[in-house]
């Protein structure tokens, strides 16, 4: 099959042509869209991370108190 944009096609690139990158095409779009529907939630988690040290950074610290207020 001639196609003007890819020359000469045979039967497994025309497979690849027609399927294959219509459906990675649309799967990445639907991971796209999984995190832009989760974006509200992930923006509130990372709002409320409260980690201090730059090594141990995933883990989360509670604030102290101050208990030697003069």
């Amino acid at each position: 099959m001639k196609v003007f944009a890819f020359g000469e096609l045979n039967t497994f690139e025309l497979f690849v042509l027609l399927t294959v990158i219509p459906t990675v095409f649309s799967y990445l779009w639907y991971l796209i869209g999984g995190d832009i529907l989760n974006f509200e939630s992930s923006k509130l988690s990372y709002t409320i991370y409260t980690a201090q040290d730059p090594v141990n950074c995933y883990q989360d610290y509670e604030r102290k108190e101050n208990t030697n207020a003069y």
